[in-house]
């Protein structure tokens, strides 16, 4: 076999990869061995499953580095520690999360590239966050790795951008918070406030009384396709909104974010950019894929966003690359910063 047939074989068995530890954790096997290595009998009898059957998925996790066998008890590697519940990084819920929505809406990429329209409605009968407002569990599950993920980006934005210039930040759809107490953290002068939709507000209001900020963040609850966002702030953010949609939603959010600004306002979109010219390896690619899949949204190059900018009455100032530090060296970063400004006002 030669380095591309290897190569292919690889990418075609990957969804083994994930079955396999999607498995494992709906098992509860990394729970059932956080404490204590255990014997195949106290494993099978905890699981409920045959001792002939069990012990040939035993078999798998160990050749997968995810279990090991000493003294005839099994016990979780250091890899294997990362899928329990109660270890402080744990990947359980982004497996759950994983295996049981993307998985399966991987499955019908097929036909979202054929029909253009997201694959979740056809699965689930519902639009992506129709489930996560009636899921209450799959919407922790989600918006956990949706945190960790803005946890990274908000390092980036906190080493790319200065805000001393500015006395009010907003954050639209800034979720639980924790961009804005990044950045409050960071400033202490400066106030915040925080747009969000109903069903996120209270965990909002949680996270700020967590980190000490309640008095100098306001939390105001709307739609940002229906409601007025609160005008006033020097600074307003869109971090990873504006993909969730089709150019005529974001288009929606964007006008709704002009009415809310000044000619001296700030808009800071927050995005991964699809290159002009693709390469082996953009993430944003990849992505933009999920968006279909997902929600129908997408991601877009710069020459688009401009595009979506202008028809909202918006123009770029400047782009900034986002200084993450997960970017392997040499590797040109996807996530920027596009400040923006009024352009004029005309609706």
């Amino acid at each position: 076999m030669d380095a591309d047939q290897t190569k292919i074989y690889q990418m075609i068995s990957g969804y083994a990869r994930t079955a396999e530890i999607y498995t494992a954790v709906k098992l509860g096997i990394p729970d059932i061995l956080s404490k204590e290595p255990k014997t195949l009998q106290e494993i099978a009898d905890e699981t409920n499953i045959d001792t002939n059957v069990i012990i040939r998925f035993l078999r798998l996790l160990i050749s997968r580095e995810i279990i090991c066998l000493k003294d005839g008890k099994y016990c979780l590697t250091n890899l294997g520690d990362l899928f329990r519940a109660d270890h402080p990084n744990s990947l359980r819920n982004l497996i759950i999360y994983v295996g049981e929505v993307q998985y399966r809406v991987g499955q019908e990429m097929y036909s979202s590239v054929k029909t253009g329209k997201p694959a979740f409605d056809k699965i689930f009968g519902m639009s992506f966050f129709d489930y996560l407002s009636k899921n209450a569990d799959m919407s922790s599950y989600f918006n956990e790795a949706m945190n960790h993920q803005a946890s990274i980006r908000t390092e980036g934005l906190i080493n790319s951008y200065d805000f001393n210039h500015a006395k009010t930040v907003l954050d639209v759809g800034g979720g639980d918070a924790t961009l804005i107490s990044s950045i409050l953290k960071n400033y202490p002068e400066l106030k915040g406030v925080v747009f969000e939709v109903s069903t996120v507000v209270d965990e909002t209001r949680r996270n700020l009384a967590k980190n000490n900020l309640k008095e100098r963040c306001d939390v105001v609850c709307g739609d940002f396709f229906k409601d007025s966002i609160p005008s006033g702030s020097d600074i307003t953010i869109l971090s990873n909104i504006l993909h969730d949609w089709e150019d005529n939603e974001a288009i929606k959010i964007l006008r709704n974010c002009n009415k809310s600004m000044n000619d001296k306002s700030k808009l800071l979109i927050i995005e991964q950019l699809i290159p002009e010219i693709v390469t082996p390896g953009s993430s944003a690619v990849g992505s933009d894929m999920s968006m279909l899949l997902l929600t129908g949204g997408r991601e877009r190059s710069l020459s688009e966003y401009e595009e979506l900018l202008d028809e909202s009455g918006l123009t770029l100032s400047k782009v900034i690359p986002l200084a993450l530090s997960n970017i392997p060296e040499g590797k040109k970063p996807d996530w920027v910063i596009m400040e923006c400004k009024q352009k004029e006002k005309n609706f």
